[in-house]
């Protein structure tokens, strides 16, 4: 048996994984508010981290964010 590798993402960023992986999961990760509550941000924090924060917090609603 093969094994695979497998591949560790940030938890920030395994939203925008599982989103990305076809449009069936797209639709199932953006439908479930608490997948995007949680967000890390680390110093200093670059532009792409606040597009992807704006991103997260719109997407969490109505959950309450976990940073």
């Amino acid at each position: 048996m093969e094994h695979r590798a497998l591949v560790h993402l940030p938890v920030n960023l395994a939203p925008f994984a599982l989103s990305a992986v076809c449009r069936f999961w797209r639709e199932q990760a953006l439908n479930v508010p608490s997948l995007w509550r949680f967000i890390a941000i680390h110093r200093p924090p670059s532009q792409t981290t606040w597009l992807l924060v704006r991103l997260m917090v719109e997407r969490s609603r109505p959950c309450p964010l976990d940073f």
